[in-house]
C-alpha cells in the first residue's frame, strides 16, 4: 500500500514511468513490479475499517440504562466487539460480539454484568474494537 501511495504521488513529478521505477529501486523498493493504467473497480477493493467511534452515551450519566451509538465505516462487513469494564479493569459485560455492516449502530446496556447481577454505583469505560483498532469511553451508572 506504501508503495502505491509513493507512486501516486511522484508520478505525475516524473512524469516517465521507467525513471520512477529506476528512483524507487534507490528508495529501497527491491522486488520487481509492472507499472499499469489498469485500475479495478471499488468492489474489487479490499479496504480495511477506516473510521469506528463511539458516537454517544446517552443519557451520561444514567440509571437504569444508557443507549451506547457507535458509528463505523466500513468496505465489507467486520467483526465488532463491545465490551464493559469497570476501573479495576474487569470486563463486566461483553454487549456485542458480531459481523456489523458500515453505519450507524445502537445497543441498549440495562446495568447488568453477564452473570445478571445489578452492577453498582461507579464509573464504567466502554471498549469499542473493529478490525483489530480500539476506542474507548468512559460513563458513568448512577443508583
Amino acid at each position: 500500500m506504501k508503495r502505491c501511495f509513493l507512486f501516486l504521488l511522484l508520478m505525475p513529478l516524473l512524469g516517465n514511468s521507467n525513471a520512477l521505477v529506476n528512483n524507487l529501486i534507490g528508495f529501497g523498493v527491491s522486488e520487481p513490479f509492472a507499472i499499469s493504467e489498469e485500475t479495478l473497480p471499488v468492489e474489487q477493493l479490499s479496504l480495511p475499517a477506516v473510521i469506528s467511534a463511539i458516537k454517544s452515551i446517552y443519557p451520561n450519566p444514567f440509571t437504569p440504562a444508557t443507549t451506547i451509538t457507535i458509528t463505523i465505516e466500513l468496505s465489507k462487513a467486520s467483526n465488532v466487539q463491545m465490551d464493559i469494564y469497570n476501573l479495576k479493569g474487569e470486563l463486566i459485560r461483553q454487549l456485542d460480539s458480531s459481523a456489523k455492516n458500515a453505519g450507524t449502530h445502537s445497543l441498549l446496556w440495562n446495568g447488568l454484568s453477564d452473570s445478571g447481577q445489578t452492577c453498582g454505583s461507579g464509573i464504567y469505560l466502554l471498549r469499542l474494537t473493529v478490525e483489530g483498532k480500539s476506542s474507548q469511553a468512559k460513563f458513568t451508572l448512577i443508583k
